[in-house]
């Protein structure tokens, strides 16, 4: 506590004997506290260095007034198009060799459209072929017995049924017949469909062989190919096309936890195209790197179907959306009926804080408790009152 009383009574003095030095008017600068031997000390041992002269005259020109107002805090943040929604396509096989890409960027695709083809070694493919083909020859023949069987089975009950007289053994048998013939029809519909999902099998296989193919998995845009040429060998896990459903195109930006939160809106722009739109925050926070504390939140705009179509109107291609960059604009708080004052009028010594007040054509060194400020104002919270006037 009493290095703190040291240093504003050096504070003090340093600045109010600065202006007594340049100041050729009769106006009197007036401080509240201050000590020349402390001044000299600091002088000596070299703990403060003189100020630059400021006019008087000067100072009466920068006065600004203590007023009511609002602190309006707006923070500004970068949000982005989230790519983690484009879905990334590559071939099968472990490895082919790329033979021709038919679309192009921004190219838009239907679901189970042809994208690409590559080719590669079919001898797996011919055997797997040799096999399923055996194994349908095998199906169909015992289909055909079975079916016999069942069949035959069935004509010795039917005899059996017409040589019987008493009524009981009759209902019975029927019963036995009406079993049999619903065994028969499973036996078949089963053997049947295990035959039609080989036909199927066979079939793509067969397709296979033409080479291999990367087909749209759902109606979308293309927005991102490889830079490989054709009959280059690439790997199963060598992405070659990007793909996006626009549907389901969304925006994210990451940051701190406080700075906005589910269910927001809040401005955003881009101001390279003159574009303006507000976004929710549809999302709870994804965390991203705890230690940090860095989050991600997921956005929509909040007219979805405005912005497309604004970004169709400015030539925005979907390739280059992950590239731009939205400024978004929340608004972390608003705080009305405060004083405040421009915060270029404060000024700051050893972590205090305070202004040149200006009453009764003499200047004084007023020190004041800060709030909170909004970048061009700050909230005063003690040491001034309204209508009172410092120097800007």
């Amino acid at each position: 506590m009493y290095n703190v009383k040291i240093r504003k009574i050096i504070l003090l003095f340093l600045i109010s004997i600065t202006v007594a030095f340049f100041s050729s008017c009769a106006h009197m600068v007036v401080q509240d506290v201050t000590s020349m031997e402390a001044y000299q000390r600091a002088v000596e041992e070299g703990i403060i260095l003189p100020i630059e002269e400021l006019e008087f005259e000067e100072r009466v020109r920068n006065l600004v007034s203590v007023e009511v107002g609002q602190i309006h805090k707006v923070e500004n943040m970068v949000i982005r198009f989230d790519m983690d929604q484009v879905r990334y396509l590559s071939f099968e096989q472990e490895w082919v060799r790329l033979l021709e890409i038919h679309v192009s960027l921004n190219q838009v695709v239907e679901e189970g459209e042809v994208l690409a083809v590559a080719a590669f070694n079919t001898r797996e493919i011919e055997e797997e072929i040799e096999v399923l083909t055996l194994t349908i020859e095998m199906g169909e023949r015992d289909l055909i017995l079975g079916w016999e069987q069942h069949q035959n089975l069935l004509h010795e009950m039917r005899v059996a049924l017409e040589l019987m007289t008493d009524e009981q053994e009759r209902r019975t048998q029927n019963y036995r017949i009406g079993r049999q013939e619903l065994i028969a029809r499973n036996f078949s519909s089963q053997v049947e469909q295990r035959l039609e999902a080989y036909h199927e099998q066979l079939s793509r296989l067969y397709e296979r062989l033409e080479g291999e193919l990367i087909v749209a998995p759902f109606d979308g845009v293309i927005v991102w190919m490889t830079e490989d040429e054709v009959d280059t060998v690439i790997g199963r896990d060598d992405p070659v096309l990007g793909i996006i459903d626009p549907d389901r195109f969304q925006l994210s930006v990451e940051g701190s936890i406080q700075l906005i939160r589910y269910g927001d809106v809040f401005p955003a722009s881009l101001s390279r195209y003159n574009l303006e739109f507000k976004v929710e925050v549809v999302s709870d926070p994804i965390a991203t790197g705890t230690r940090e504390e860095v989050y991600k939140f997921i956005l929509q705009p909040e007219n979805r179907e405005e912005l497309w179509e604004s970004i169709y109107e400015l030539g925005i291609e979907y390739s280059t959306l992950g590239a731009l960059r939205f400024e978004g604009h929340p608004t972390q708080f608003v705080i009305n009926n405060v004083l405040v004052l421009p915060r270029e009028a404060l000024n700051v010594h050893d972590e205090e804080r305070y202004v040149w007040l200006y009453e009764g054509g003499e200047f004084r060194i007023r020190f004041v408790d800060v709030g909170l400020t909004d970048g061009t104002y700050v909230q005063i919270l003690s040491g001034l009152t309204k209508g009172q006037q410092v120097v800007r």
